[in-house]
Formats: structure tokens, C-alpha cells, sequence
């Protein structure tokens, strides 16, 4: 019997980083029924496997953390901190060895066996090579980093062989665009140290084992790389045969022609781009023509045209396809299971129920549909708190209460479940309920500054509660960027707070 090909999709970090992969993992498979497709991530997002089960899609979790904060060994040395992650690092990249060889290691390989990556799992990329299986990238961003100024010289300095091989690559081979675009973390020491006594590979990528030389007898095809567009000064067009439902998004041309005019009132182009947000992140594949294009240029979207499939003008690589971005199921952005359940049924065909929430949450619903005269501001840190940026959650508390005096307006906090955060609100709930200051508890909620900020620990998806909300003051990351355009209220990126 001929055996399923096999797609392996692979995506490390923080639930930004993650969520959106396995979403695409999901409908890969729901759209794709000959796969065999698995998934592999942190432990730590165990949640994930009960969703995946439900698509068919197989959950294989790593041990190692999604985050290493330094702030973790305040105090300690630096030493101590780079010798902890070493050591996290070294068990990770064995775990994913070990799961790669059950994958891969006893069934030849089949045709139609993929590898998908994040950013963040850039170990697939070598494992993919050690199993001769292609890779590709999805990444729920743009590339978060850039190769460092002098990354090119000292790489023409040391490897001047392989530099020219790259250079020379034709369009649709790995080439040097393909490298200073995204792949250059590969050729760190590393990595290499890795690939070389672990994996038994060469040191660097698209060279000999043995001879060290560029493998000019075999070119690589240009690897395809996925991203999101967060914003709509990064958004491009994705246009091509291969559409899984949910995985990717795009302009909508009758919408854009009927209702996107050329304006230059200033109030005019704020209602238009929430409209346009709107648009942007809905689910249709259109295509959509230059004429209509060129009425965006005044909000400075740099769009570059394409006629079967997308291209890059300027330094990206042919093979990098931008598209919108991938929103997780509703269903899988409730941390309690009960809402969940009560918005499924809303979605079915209730629709009274569908912006409800359980009776454990009630207190949240509550503080949003609570007649005031503004709407709430949503302020999240998501990831923030467990990378290591948020030293004194009380210090943090009392600058909110500041900005609440100065303000009259009314925040929601979601904790993102950081627990120094969490006790730091526990505290100063119960401080605050000694002093007489009104102080309400309620389920994952907590009230506090007189009723003007309630504090969430829970999850609910963001396009739930961005339309209830006047503002969104978030950490910058893509998906809570996306949310808010998709909801069309007005945005705050605090980068690293």
C-alpha cells in the first residue's frame, strides 16, 4: 500500500508565533485529505492539541520553554543565564531530532512530503536537508530581525566560494536574496557547530560534507516563503493556485471598487481605512487591477503587481508571497471552554448568543455593555510579561491608575496569565479593599481604581472585544496589529512596553 505523504509543521515561540501556523496546519488538512500532517510545538501550548485532534492534524510537543527570559536570573551573572539556555537549546534540538527520525526515519521518503517552518524553528530547515525532504516557511510576521551590517563582507571574506555560487544562482534557485533576506541566522557558528557534529551535515548550507566547496551539481529551488502582511503599509497581493481555507487573505475588488473613492479630507481617509481594514482581512481570493491599486498609493501602500504569480520588485526574493493574516478559529482563542461553546452556537445560528459570554465571565461582559460614555481601551501585553520586559507589575498598576486620573477613560488589562503580574493585581486588590476603595472580584476578573480598569486573566478572541472597545494599546505583535485592523478601531504598538 502506498503511504500518505507527510506534512510536518513546526513552529516555536509565543502564541503569536505559533497559533497562526497551527491554523494553517489544521486547514492544510482538512483541505488536503491524502496528508498525514503533524504538528510540533512547545509543551506549552498543550491547549492546541484537542483543536488540532479535531482536523486530523497529529500534536507532537518539545519540552523546551517558549520564551528564555534573562530577567528570570536577575542577579545572577551572565554566564549562568547563557549556560541555562545553552543547555535548553542542546535538549530541544535533540527532542526534535528524535521526533524527525520517528517521522521520517524508518518509511522512504514520498512524493508530496513537506516541512513547515517559523522563524523560530529554523532547526527544520537542517533536519529537512538531513531527510531530503523540501521545506518551506509560514511566518505569522515579517522578518523579525536583520542580518547585521557587516554579515555580507565578512561572508564574501570567509566564503568567497559559496558567495559567488549564491550570487550567481538563477531567480528561481536559492540565491544571495534568499540569504540576506531571512536565511542568514543558517551559516552562525551555532548552527553550524549543530549540523556538523550532531546532524553529521555540512557546516554551512549548499556546501559538500567533505569537501566544504558549494554543491554546484545540485541548485536548490528558491525555498517559498510565507508571511503575513500586519499592516497595511506591508500589504501585498497573494495570487497563486495554492489557497487553503483561512490561510490566506485578500483584497476584495468589487468592494474596493464601489466603495474606495479618491479622498483627501483627512476625516475621510480614517473612515476609509476602517472600511479598507475590513476589506483587507477578509476571506475572498479576487483579483484586483493596477487602476484600483493606485487609488491606495495615497495611504503609502507599496504594492507591486503580479500576473500569475507574485513577485517582488526591489531586494525580496521571487519565491517570498506576502498575504494576510492567518487568523485562528474563534473557537481557539477562548480560554474558557464554555464561551467557546456558547459563541459556536451564536455562529450556527443564534446570533443573540454569539456575542456572549458563560456565567463564570460575566463580569467582563459586564464592564464592556456598561452604559458609560466611552468605550473601554484594551491594553494587552500578551507575550511581554514572560520575555522578561515587565520588571514591577505594581509599577506598571500604578502608572495605569495615573493614566486613568489624567484620562477619565476606562481600561481592560488582559495579564496574558504572567503570574508576577496577576499577584501584583491580587495584592493590590486586596490593599485597596482594606482602604475601602471599591474592589470587585468576579471570575478572572478583578476591578479596580473605583471600577475603571478591570483585569482579565483569561483569553477571548480579539474580534470578539476589539468592536467593543475605543482603542487598542497592545505590544506590537502581529496578530494583535491584524485584530485591531480587522476591527477597525485605532491602534497603539508599545514595542517591548
Amino acid at each position: 500500500m502506498k503511504s500518505k505523504p507527510r506534512a510536518v509543521f513546526m513552529a516555536f515561540g509565543t502564541k503569536g508565533d505559533v497559533y497562526p501556523v497551527a491554523a494553517i496546519a489544521a486547514a492544510f488538512a482538512s483541505d488536503q485529505e491524502q496528508y498525514q500532517v503533524v504538528f510540533i510545538t512547545h509543551s506549552a501550548h498543550e491547549n492546541l492539541r484537542v483543536h488540532l485532534r479535531a482536523n486530523q492534524v497529529m500534536y507532537i510537543p518539545v519540552s523546551s520553554p517558549p520564551a528564555v527570559s534573562p530577567l528570570e536570573h536577575y542577579g545572577s551573572t551572565e554566564v549562568t543565564f547563557s549556560a541555562h539556555k545553552r543547555e535548553i537549546t542542546q535538549n530541544h534540538r535533540h527532542e526534535c531530532t528524535l521526533i524527525f527520525e520517528d517521522i521520517f526515519g524508518d518509511v522512504p521518503n514520498v512524493e508530496g512530503d513537506l516541512i513547515a517552518i517559523n522563524f523560530f524553528a529554523l532547526e527544520g530547515w537542517s533536519l529537512a536537508e538531513l531527510f531530503q525532504i523540501r521545506c518551506i516557511v509560514v511566518a505569522p510576521y515579517v522578518v523579525p530581525y536583520s542580518a547585521p551590517s557587516s554579515f555580507e563582507r565578512q561572508f564574501r571574506k570567509e566564503l568567497p566560494d559559496l558567495y559567488k555560487y549564491l550570487q550567481e544562482a538563477p531567480s528561481h534557485k536559492v540565491g544571495w536574496k534568499d540569504v540576506i533576506h531571512w536565511m542568514w541566522p543558517l551559516f552562525a557558528e551555532e548552527w553550524g557547530s549543530w549540523r556538523s557534529l550532531d546532524l553529521k551535515l555540512s557546516a554551512f548550507p549548499f556546501t559538500d560534507p567533505v569537501t566544504g566547496l558549494p554543491t554546484f551539481h545540485e541548485r536548490l529551488p528558491s525555498p517559498l516563503l510565507l508571511k503575513t502582511a500586519i499592516a497595511l503599509s506591508d500589504i501585498r497581493i497573494f495570487s497563486s493556485n495554492m489557497h487553503y481555507p483561512g490561510a490566506c487573505i485578500t483584497f476584495c475588488k468589487e468592494e474596493l471598487l464601489s466603495d474606495i473613492q479618491w479622498l483627501d479630507d483627512s476625516d475621510e481617509k480614517t473612515r476609509l481605512l476602517s472600511h479598507l481594514s475590513q476589506i483587507v482581512l477578509s476571506m475572498q481570493k479576487v483579483i484586483i487591477n493596477e487602476a484600483v491599486l493606485r487609488k491606495l498609493l495615497w495611504f503609502s501602500v507599496a504594492i507591486e503587481l503580479i500576473s500569475e504569480n507574485l513577485y517582488y520588485l526591489g531586494y525580496w526574493p521571487s519565491k517570498v508571497w506576502v498575504c494576510g493574516f492567518w487568523f485562528p478559529p474563534r473557537k481557539w482563542q477562548f480560554s474558557c471552554n464554555d464561551c467557546a461553546e456558547i459563541s459556536a452556537s451564536g455562529i450556527s445560528g443564534n446570533l443573540n448568543q454569539q456575542n456572549k459570554l458563560c456565567s463564570a465571565h460575566l463580569g467582563l461582559q459586564f464592564f464592556i455593555e456598561f452604559p458609560a460614555k466611552e468605550l473601554p481601551v484594551f491594553i494587552g501585553l500578551s507575550s511581554v510579561g514572560s520575555m522578561g520586559f515587565l520588571r514591577n507589575p505594581r509599577a506598571f498598576l500604578r502608572v495605569l491608575g495615573t493614566a486613568l486620573d489624567i484620562s477619565g477613560c476606562r481600561f481592560i488589562l488582559f495579564s496574558a496569565g504572567y503570574k508576577p503580574l496577576e499577584a501584583a493585581i491580587e495584592s493590590y486588590a486586596k490593599e485597596a479593599s482594606s482602604c475601602s476603595e471599591q474592589t470587585h472580584w468576579s471570575n478572572e476578573g478583578v476591578s479596580l481604581f473605583g471600577g475603571r480598569l478591570f483585569c482579565f486573566s483569561g483569553s477571548v478572541p480579539y474580534n470578539w472585544l476589539f468592536p467593543r472597545c475605543a482603542a487598542a494599546i497592545h505590544h506590537g505583535g502581529s496578530g494583535s496589529t491584524a485584530a485591531a485592523l480587522q476591527a477597525g478601531v485605532p491602534q497603539n504598538g508599545l514595542y517591548g512596553f
